[in-house]
């Protein structure tokens, strides 16, 4: 934490605060513009001005030159007598939560990347079957677009098309008792592209509360039942 007055000068501040600036003995006093940081921010005396100025608070995620994170608040001083004498600015250490985050989008990217590679037709849905994404496969061979796929519920998809008696009992009834199915086959007549024979494989992923759904067009090696 460091405290300032009301002319944005040192106050008092935390020992582990040098951490991120560079306080020597005698620092207290001078102002803040004099302090240099560790951080790559160039606002920093703006926008605590502005706070002192509009008494609203601050918040920012900050990273400095070793690469690590800090969240920022600044917020007015007040006194015990709601007087306000300057402003506080107190320094959160977020490194190893941006860097979790950091890592959960690499994977989310990777795993994209992966799906876009796998040739049939993949759905990732959750516990209430909502399309959480899809692969490229999928949109070329149902023709539509992740605009009206995505966290949209699979039974509403293309104004209903999907609502298929034989699909809903598999992920309703089947896949809860058995997790995995392979080569469940589904026969279906969707709008604008025809009758489909497709060979359904699912498996239930009940920690993460998922079910990956693969849809493998089987329309040109199987007659149409209906021709």
């Amino acid at each position: 934490m460091i405290f300032l007055d009301n002319d944005l000068n040192i106050r008092e501040y935390t020992s582990v605060t040098s951490d991120i600036f560079n306080f020597r003995k005698g620092d207290l006093g001078r102002p803040l513009s004099e302090i240099t940081t560790g951080l790559d921010y160039d606002s920093l005396v703006a926008d605590t001005e502005q706070v002192l100025n509009t008494l609203n608070h601050a918040d920012k995620e900050l990273q400095t030159e070793d690469r690590r994170w800090y969240r920022m608040y600044i917020r007015p001083y007040r006194t015990t007598g709601n007087v306000i004498e300057g402003v506080v600015l107190t320094f959160s250490d977020i490194t190893s939560q941006k860097k979790a985050q950091l890592l959960a989008e690499q994977t989310t990217n990777y795993m994209a990347m992966v799906f876009d590679t796998i040739e049939n037709a993949l759905l990732e849905l959750d516990g209430d079957l909502r399309v959480l994404s899809a692969n490229q496969s999928f949109y070329e061979l149902f023709q539509v677009t992740e605009e009206v796929t995505a966290g949209r519920l699979l039974y509403s998809l293309g104004n209903g098309q999907w609502d298929i008696p034989e699909l809903r009992r598999l992920l309703t009834e089947i896949i809860p008792a058995e997790a995995i199915i392979r080569d469940y086959e589904v026969q279906h007549k969707f709008p604008g592209i025809g009758m489909r024979t497709m060979h359904l494989n699912a498996r239930q992923i009940v920690e993460a509360n998922r079910i990956l759904l693969v849809i493998t067009d089987v329309s040109k090696a199987r007659p149409d039942r209906n021709s």
